[in-house]
């Protein structure tokens, strides 16, 4: 969680994000943060967050930030389990 505080204060120097729960709402967090906020926890944390994603209850409070991150998680890694090393090497290496 750390990371994910670090992130909102910098986007957005100033804001009282352990207190405040209604980010978006209150317009608190502008379209501009919340973009820059995503691209930043995409980036940091290696999730995948799609457009139903972005929605303002998801952005109203850093606990509600950090639950989206986390139902990142899966989607990330049921990707890579699904892909198979023992079948992805040889097509790499042209082996079929």
């Amino acid at each position: 969680m750390d990371k994910l505080m670090k992130i909102l204060r910098e986007t957005c120097p100033g804001v009282d994000f352990e207190n405040e729960t209604a980010l978006v709402d209150n317009e608190v967090l502008d379209s501009m943060d919340i973009v820059t906020i995503v691209s930043e926890i995409m980036d940091a944390f290696s999730v995948e967050l799609n457009v139903e994603d972005l929605v303002p209850e998801n952005f109203n409070s850093v606990k509600a930030i950090w639950t989206l991150i986390k139902k990142g998680f899966p989607r990330k890694w049921n990707l890579l389990r699904s892909v198979s090393l023992y079948s992805f090497w040889p097509r790499l290496l042209g082996i079929t």
